[in-house]
């Protein structure tokens, strides 16, 4: 593709082809309720509304699969199917296919039925891995800045279109891959209950702070019983040392 100015004729790579499209990305708006538990979110319909336009418009295109280099990783407690597996996005540049990248992230879940475990955590990880690869602003419905203007006056809110976007964004990615280890999940899962056992008080606050470590990355909700042990499988392992320090030294901050 090229971008025509009065006296020039550039012709885009896939680096700037991907600038462009996170500086004129539109931002993201969490319309969706979870009535269960209080929280707006945004959906993979939105997030794809938002970048195929400009995906079209670039001519960028997207391969999602399963990476089978890493295990697919499935336990089961009770009737609850929990799975932890790879995926990979490639990115093709399709005026020139040579030139293409290529990502991993995680995808966790968990439900009653094992297929959609799998599906419920694979839409999950794909529009957030996109929501964030793509620098989409997120805003609420009940943000005052989202309401505080009059239609057709409203604030357009745009990622910078420095060239640092590319390496944040690629730095963001590199990272999500560095999740902890099923032992360490386990670990965890072990310490938390030595630590809070039958202590209601105790257990609320480790779960507070969770929610703060993951809102910090931008996965939203809350965490509970049903999801606890999928949530706890996106930490990294400074999440984790973090939380293994706050459960040990608790007794000690009270």
């Amino acid at each position: 593709m090229t971008k025509k100015t009065e006296s020039t004729i550039t012709i885009l790579n896939i680096y700037h082809k991907l600038q462009l499209i996170q500086s004129e990305i539109k931002e993201l708006i969490r319309t969706e309720e979870n009535k269960f538990q209080k929280y707006k979110f945004f959906n993979e319909l939105q997030v794809l509304k938002l970048l195929r336009p400009l995906l079209n418009k670039y001519k960028l295109t997207l391969l999602l699969s399963d990476d089978t280099t890493q295990p697919f990783i499935h336990e089961r407690e009770g009737k609850e199917h929990f799975i932890k597996y790879l995926k990979k996005l490639e990115i093709v540049d399709a005026e020139s296919p040579e030139h293409r990248l290529l990502f991993n992230f995680w995808a966790a879940g968990s439900n009653v039925d094992l297929a959609k475990a799998k599906g419920s955590s694979e839409t999950y990880a794909i529009k957030y891995m996109l929501s964030k690869f793509f620098l989409m602003p997120v805003k609420d419905e009940g943000d005052p800045d989202y309401w505080g203007q009059e239609e057709g006056e409203k604030k357009e809110v745009k990622s910078s279109s420095s060239s640092t976007n590319i390496d944040q964004s690629l730095t963001e990615l590199a990272n999500q891959t560095n999740t902890i280890s099923m032992q360490q999940l386990e670990d965890l899962i072990k310490l938390f209950r030595q630590k809070t056992s039958e202590q209601k008080e105790k257990q609320t606050k480790f779960l507070t702070e969770l929610d703060q470590l993951l809102v910090k990355r931008g996965i939203e909700g809350n965490t509970n019983a049903g999801n606890f042990r999928t949530r706890l499988a996106t930490l990294t392992p400074i999440d984790y040392q973090y939380l293994c320090d706050w459960l040990l030294g608790f007794e000690e901050d009270k």
